[in-house]
């Protein structure tokens, strides 16, 4: 996790798994707790997930603003949001006092356990503080094997996935055509218009199905998810960025660097050596923190 913004957290208690089997840890490994952390005036929280990372943010107390490149909602107490690398910068805010857990989870198998709700864009979990609690609770207060830690997180976050499955809102028949879409042939689409047509409506009522469901319109959907994957690409050291802009459907390089700049806040060449850096110094979250 790139953190923009850190959390305003204290009392941390820093538990390390043993590590007689590491593989274990590339499958599913919970790997930070942030618990209770306040959000409100001046105490916004801003980051950024990084490959390969899921974060569940419970909200515990209040109410929250949450906001991402590919979707603005409001999520309330009990209620908790799954997070990954697709939805970039994460941004919540809070008109009044409340309090949030983030749960970061990292390696491969947790994809496979969300992969049908993780195709709705927006992963909500109403109802869910309890099961988080409890999974919280369960964890061990000291030295334990990587082993237990996994299998204990896979064992949560199925559980959440079922329960997930049967109350998950779903966008409109026309929205959720459109998404895929996008998603398919995001590289190849011409722009809006080209959607419109192949859903068969018109461009002012597509925008207004995506404003009013996603918060977005169908353009911001595609330029953010043709820079999820050229984010993805860009750290293929045999692409050029001249190669990367053409397989994202960018007319050319400089027109690229251009949007890239305006939704990352850098350059392409720029997020190359920062990522190039992070990794060098081995930069990544790798302890597990009950707050």
């Amino acid at each position: 996790m790139n953190w923009h913004s850190s959390p305003n957290v204290s009392n941390s208690l820093n538990i390390k798994p043993k590590e007689t089997d590491p593989t274990i840890a590339q499958l599913l490994i919970l790997s930070s707790v942030y618990n209770d952390v306040s959000i409100g005036d001046n105490e916004d929280i801003i980051f950024e997930l990084e490959e390969p990372e899921l974060a569940l943010i419970s909200v515990n107390k209040g109410k929250i603003s949450l906001q991402t490149t590919q979707f603005d909602t409001e999520v309330c107490s009990g209620a908790a949001i799954a997070l990954t690398t697709f939805h970039g910068i994460c941004h919540i805010t809070a008109e009044t006092t409340s309090t949030i857990s983030i749960l970061l989870f990292s390696g491969s198998l947790w994809h496979t356990i969300f992969e049908n709700l993780l195709s709705k864009r927006m992963v909500l979990f109403n109802n869910s503080l309890t099961s988080i609690r409890l999974f919280l609770s369960s964890l061990p207060n000291d030295s334990a094997e990587i082993s237990d830690i996994s299998a204990a997180s896979y064992s949560f976050l199925l559980s959440l996935r079922n329960a997930g499955q049967k109350e998950q809102a779903h966008y409109p028949v026309t929205v959720e055509a459109a998404l895929n879409i996008i998603e398919e042939d995001y590289a190849f689409l011409e722009g809006v218009q080209d959607i419109a047509e192949r859903v068969e409506v018109s461009v002012g009522h597509l925008t207004r199905l995506f404003k009013k469901s996603i918060g977005l319109s169908p353009l911001q959907c595609l330029v953010q998810f043709r820079i999820a994957h050229a984010k993805q690409l860009l750290l293929d050291d045999s692409l050029s960025i001249s190669m990367v802009a053409d397989l994202c459907g960018f007319a050319n390089a400089n027109y690229f660097a251009k949007v890239f700049r305006h939704e990352v806040g850098m350059s392409p060449s720029e997020y190359v050596q920062k990522k190039n850096v992070r990794n060098k110094n081995n930069i990544k979250p790798s302890d597990l923190y009950l707050l």
